[in-house]
């Protein structure tokens, strides 16, 4: 941990990360026009690095008959297709830049939720700007660089079950790193005293973690009083929102990432959506035909990443823009939460998506659920996975399939199972809704 964490601090935390932070701070001020012309100038860069230097991109232009002049704008960009993860997993060696040194290159790999973990590489100036991006947005919630940060994700970490110790500091950065894996009622006062010990001002969790912990604590009528709670990598829901910032008295400040380093989207303090960090790269949102529209998944273009440029990557995270400024006044476009992505919707035989936000409100009656889970085996195939907390009983079933029948059909069928626990995937995040039916773009 004490290797890790000066290796991250130096890359982190060094003059071109300061560098990137402080023009962060003041392009956030902006106009439309200013952040459209820093982005056309990147995106020129970046096709003729990609054209000259990438040859799956080389392949490409050549294939439609264009040259890297041709794509001088943003609203160039539909002349090149769209990439997709398998079009990543098949050409993988030849989206490698081979003019880009070894030592300069940092692989990735998305977590996999979805059943297919798709591996890149990064280059260093491009995690510095992910890490600035981030920065911002923490200091945006009066959180700075040598603050105490509590973490609750996916890291793996050496704990102690005979000992009670689920967790591991990094003193170098200053974080308090806890396993995710071991968030049981049992464990969970050794948890909270450890976390109460720290003094931590936030915490960074994944939406799912940190409803665990907060449950826990309503559980015991206790709170922890923090400065904020910084989620991202799942969709955050209503009723998780809600207790999270009861129990932490503080306010969540939700982000939007991508292992794939193609868009990224910010919670302002006026907590009104999430603003598109549009110096991060160029992002569309493009409906099922490929058109440009208000609502749809989310394409990006990476406009910092020279090691694996992808231009054009299909996300599968679906929201929509806001047409409303935030009173904030920053000029980035302002999008819903991300509900999800395709895998994570249920779709019916028509064609007609059912976001996981919509699903939340059958099991809102429900009092003495410890955790669940749905899944669509087929268009009106489901099965609902239960941990039940004492006083679960048939009546709440009742109440539960009432409200599910309403929302998937009444010929729907529905087998509602009781397990002891649901699993989280490697990567320690919680699938709350998963579709096994193919909806391409995959």
């Amino acid at each position: 941990m004490f290797i890790q964490g000066m290796k991250n601090k130096v890359l982190r935390e060094g003059i071109t990360f300061k560098k990137m932070l402080k023009f962060l701070e003041e392009s956030q001020h902006y106009s439309k026009q200013e952040l459209k012309n820093y982005q056309d100038e990147h995106l020129k860069k970046i096709v003729k690095h990609s054209y000259e230097n990438v040859p799956y991109y080389k392949e490409i232009f050549n294939k439609n008959k264009l040259m890297p002049s041709d794509i001088r704008a943003q609203k160039d960009l539909w002349k090149l297709p769209l990439l997709t993860k398998n079009d990543i997993k098949e050409n993988f060696n030849k989206l490698k830049a081979t003019n880009m040194p070894k030592w300069l290159l940092n692989e990735g790999h998305t977590s996999g939720t979805t059943g297919t973990p798709a591996h890149f590489y990064r280059d260093l100036n491009s995690i510095n700007f992910e890490n600035a991006t981030v920065w911002r947005q923490w200091r945006w919630a009066g959180i700075d660089i040598g603050d105490r940060i509590v973490v609750c994700r996916g890291s793996e970490i050496k704990v102690s079950e005979k000992d009670h110790i689920f967790w591991q500091k990094n003193n170098i950065q200053k974080q308090l790193f806890l396993s995710s894996f071991y968030l049981s009622d049992e464990n969970m006062k050794y948890y909270i005293d450890e976390f109460k010990r720290y003094n931590g001002k936030a915490l960074q969790a994944y939406p799912s973690t940190a409803y665990v912990i907060a449950k826990y604590l309503e559980k015991t009528n206790d709170k922890i009083k923090l400065k904020a709670v910084f989620t991202s990598s799942e969709p955050i829901y209503d009723f998780q929102r809600k207790l999270i910032e009861d129990r932490f008295e503080c306010k969540i400040w939700d982000f939007y990432g991508l292992a794939e380093r193609v868009v990224s989207a910010s919670e302002c303090k006026n907590h009104e959506g999430l603003h598109i960090n549009e110096e991060y790269g160029i992002t569309e949102i493009l409906d099922e035909e490929e058109n440009e529209s208000k609502e749809g998944f989310l394409v990006g273009s990476t406009i910092h990443n020279y090691a694996m440029p992808l231009i054009r990557y299909v996300t599968n995270d679906y929201t929509k823009i806001s047409s409303s400024k935030c009173s904030c006044k920053i000029e980035h476009r302002i999008i819903s939460p991300i509900e999800t992505k395709k895998e994570d919707m249920v779709i019916t035989k028509e064609g007609r998506y059912i976001s996981p936000s919509i699903i939340t409100h059958a099991f809102k009656p429900l009092t003495h659920v410890a955790k669940s889970q749905v899944i669509q085996h087929d268009f009106d195939d489901f099965e609902i996975k239960i941990v039940p907390e004492e006083g679960f009983n048939d009546n709440e079933i009742d109440i539960l399939m009432k409200g599910l029948k309403e929302r998937f059909g009444q010929k729907s069928s529905i087998d509602i199972n009781i397990v002891q626990d649901i699993p989280r995937t490697k990567n320690g995040k919680f699938r709350w809704v998963i579709s096994k039916i193919s909806k391409g773009n995959s």
